[in-house]
């Protein structure tokens, strides 16, 4: 048991590092990839809550980078189908790492509604289907987990002990 914490543990922390790395990466790199559209930007007094934003999508990038490098080592655990369990898996990946560049595309694109409908789109109908398969694939470890409570207690109704708990209750 030692030891599968110990390996988690290290998981963990190289999952983090990456995470802040990649983070910090996108952070710096976002308006050079994606250059903005014009030369306004928002107010002095907006601005800090643009840069807190971008700041945030930026490590869920890193966030969704590392998921992919270590996440499928504890994924793969779940017992969900093959299927549903890959889903699932790029799922949530999808999820963390869509963040910034549907935030920096905004910016780079500008007032062009055709291109600004590509992009909507492209990330909001994903993240939806995304949405989608999440919900299923918690619904089918629910109903796995409630099934396997109920026969549970089916099981431990016709013990003794449980017969005295409920003639306590």
């Amino acid at each position: 048991m030692h030891r599968h914490h110990t390996q988690h543990r290290k998981i963990a922390i190289r999952a983090t590092a990456l995470t802040v790395v990649l983070g910090v990466i996108a952070f710096s790199t976002g308006r050079l990839i994606w250059p903005p559209a014009d030369a306004m930007g928002p107010s002095a007094a907006l601005l800090p809550w643009f840069i807190i934003l971008g700041a945030l999508e930026s490590l869920l990038f890193g966030l969704g980078v590392s998921f992919l490098a270590f996440g499928w080592h504890f994924w793969k655990s779940l017992p969900l189908g093959k299927v549903l369990k890959v889903k699932s898996f790029i799922a949530v990946a999808w999820t963390l790492v869509s963040w910034w560049p549907h935030d920096n595309l905004h910016m780079h694109i500008g007032m062009d509604y055709g291109k600004l409908l590509a992009v909507e789109y492209g990330f909001h109908f994903t993240l939806m289907l995304s949405a989608v398969v999440i919900l299923a694939a918690f619904m089918a470890i629910g109903c796995r987990d409630e099934k396997a409570v109920h026969l549970g207690y089916e099981t431990a109704r016709n013990t003794e002990e449980a017969r005295r708990w409920r003639q306590e209750l």
